[in-house]
């Protein structure tokens, strides 16, 4: 399905991470529908079929607590380079959320800590890699997928790896 509308806060770098259709000559995504031009609460999000996905935040953004539902639908993905490079100091994920995306939260370097609910299946490539003042990550009690990178060069990492001889990291 091909994207029918673009915000302006979409960045060249999001455009060029999706897939290029050399036949049609245009983005496509699999089930992206929309991108919405206004924000709820500190968050801009897209309506994709039949949930919505967080996109990106405000710029004066600090405390973000994502709505666990947005038109109705709710709110299951953040998406990839939502929050890249935010100022954020502290996020809520709702329990409706299940996937976290690539480096969704990546260059966060005010974000100390942060919560996985028990919803969440899986973390994307980078997800967290890089924010310098993370510290304190909770996981939910269940299984959840780590891509590669997720918490690469946090306190948090570095902390896991001084408790003992034996850390996994990246599977």
């Amino acid at each position: 399905m091909k994207i029918k509308k673009i915000a302006s806060f979409v960045s060249a770098a999001i455009m060029a991470a999706m897939p290029y259709s050399v036949m049609t000559g245009t983005y496509e995504t699999a089930s992206l529908t929309a991108f919405a031009d206004e924000l709820s609460g500190d968050c801009y999000y897209a309506v994709v079929d039949d949930h919505v996905e967080i996109t990106g935040c405000s710029a004066n953004a600090s405390d973000v607590k994502i709505p666990e539902s947005i038109e109705g639908l709710p709110v299951t993905v953040i998406g990839d380079y939502a929050f890249d490079a935010a100022s954020i100091t502290s996020v809520t994920i709702p329990d409706s959320v299940r996937k976290i995306g690539n480096w969704s939260f990546t260059l966060c370097e005010n974000l100390k800590s942060i919560t996985i609910p028990d919803s969440i299946e899986s973390k994307g490539i980078s997800a967290f890699e890089m924010c310098s003042s993370l510290s304190e990550v909770n996981f939910p009690d269940h299984m959840v997928e780590i891509d590669a990178h997720a918490f690469e060069y946090t306190p948090w990492l570095t902390a896991q790896r001084q408790k003992g001889d034996f850390v996994v990291v990246n599977g």
